[in-house]
């Protein structure tokens, strides 16, 4: 019954008209609201305090603008009613952009042409320690420092110059100079603050000790920083630690002094845990540089490339021949290695090139290789790898890389040595060949005993 009912109702007009009304205004076309124009001028001033990569501005095609995008003044100035991500007020930070100028080079291009990211990885996610520590603002200008002025060479390339780096590094310097401050330093600090985690239990309050360690290590090298004759012929850390400290004149921290001394000593042997680190973050870095800049070399570590019978396959074509002026005489000639009695003395020194040959030959970039003060280092590591692999003729103690010995000549000459004593019977050549090579005073020996 109702069913008949509501098929009459549906047909009345009553019904009809709304239901029909109801149902077309799903097809009616919606009205289209008017897009809403807003230029970048106008968009620029809400993003713009809220980006960490202060990019450079451009200029027309084939010129780059001179003035930096934002500067720092501008990039760390507080938006009300939302704060910059760093806190700091723009008169505090206008006040140590003037004081950072004040350790500033004149004469130099400040054109910024890369994003900072030193703020973004090495500030912003320290700043409340920084600034409990009081050096937030300082690390800063250190930033600045970096910003402005790191676009300089990596190493010290003046000829006339005292720099203990130029001198570790001469076999690379080339290829280091095509690395700039800045990168190498940004390189530092990531691996420097890498290593703090991994090594102290409570790292958190060490990290702006280490902040501001690995941006400040090498200010010495920034040219403007080198001009003045004081300074021209110093070690590049000795200039770092005064500028370090003039950007910290007026602050009392109290880790500054040691923070320096790690900084004047990170191209020297040291054994504080914290000095090392710094040293070990700046050998992570020229490691990647170099292989960076070569492309065709790898980073490895020592036991993923080094191969005894590789290199006793270098080390073999050298034994029992002399070389320079003096072959004859015992105390001027040069050798390499010598056999006797079924044994190879080897000159530590001579093998040390050969480990060089070795890592050249396989492409692999090791910093203890281009470092001649981790030459200690190498020879040790060499000793432990050539003694587990049991190919020493003696037991050599641990944390050493030879012993001595006195060498004793047919004319009664003693010639003391200090070597590394390998088996004879590893090597392919047969002793017998080998003798037939010796010549010269290393015809003469007649024994070789322990010192």
């Amino acid at each position: 019954m109702m069913k008949q009912w509501w098929k009459w109702a549906k047909q009345t007009p009553l019904v009809r008209y709304p239901v029909k009304a109801v149902t077309s205004a799903k097809r009616l076309a919606l009205i289209q609201p008017a897009p809403i124009v807003i230029s970048l001028e106008e968009l620029a001033p809400v993003w713009l305090r809220h980006n960490h990569d202060f990019l450079s501005a451009q200029g027309e095609v084939g010129r780059t603008l001179t003035a930096p995008a934002m500067t720092m003044t501008e990039a760390f100035a507080p938006v009300a009613p939302t704060p910059a991500p760093v806190v700091a007020t723009s008169a505090a930070v206008a006040r140590d952009s003037e004081k950072a100028a004040s350790v500033m080079p004149s004469g130099i291009a400040t054109t910024r042409v890369q994003s900072s990211a030193f703020v973004r990885d090495f500030v912003v996610p320290y700043q409340g320690m920084l600034d409990a520590q009081g050096v937030l603002v300082t690390v800063l200008r250190m930033v600045h420092v970096l910003e402005e002025y790191g676009q300089c060479p990596s190493v010290v390339l003046e000829a006339k110059t005292q720099d203990e780096e130029a001198g570790d590094l001469v076999s690379i310097r080339e290829t280091l100079a095509q690395v700039t401050l800045r990168d190498h330093t940004h390189r530092v600090t990531k691996h420097g603050l890498k290593g703090l985690l991994a090594t102290y239990k409570d790292p958190e309050p060490l990290i702006p000790k280490m902040l501001v360690a690995c941006l400040g290590h090498d200010f010495g090298k920034i040219p403007g920083f080198r001009q003045s004759g004081i300074y021209s012929m110093r070690d590049h850390p000795a200039i770092s630690v005064v500028k370090v400290r003039e950007l910290f004149e007026g602050q009392d921290v109290f880790w500054l002094d040691e923070v320096c001394q790690v900084i004047r000593s990170h191209h020297r042997h040291v054994k504080d845990d914290f000095a090392t680190l710094l040293k070990q973050a700046d050998g992570q870095a020229r490691e990647e540089e170099v292989a960076m800049v070569s492309q065709s070399y790898e980073i490895k570590k020592w036991d993923e490339w080094f191969s005894v019978p590789l290199f006793l396959g270098i080390l073999e074509p050298l034994i029992n021949v002399t070389t320079g002026k003096g072959r004859t005489a015992a105390r001027n000639a040069e050798w390499v290695a010598f056999t006797h009695q079924g044994v190879v003395y080897c000159q530590t020194t001579a093998l040390y090139r050969v480990v060089k040959d070795l890592a050249k030959q396989v492409k692999v970039v090791a910093i203890h290789l281009l470092r001649q003060s981790d030459r200690e280092h190498v020879l040790r590591t060499l000793a432990a790898s050539l003694q587990k692999a049991g190919v020493l003729a003696d037991t050599i103690g641990e944390g050493y890389y030879g012993r001595r010995y006195t060498v004793c000549l047919k004319n009664k000459q003693q010639l003391g040595v200090y070597c590394l004593p390998i088996v004879e019977a590893v090597f392919q050549t047969k002793p017998s060949e080998l003798e037939q090579r010796k010549s010269g005073f290393l015809s003469f020996i007649e024994d070789v005993m322990k010192s």
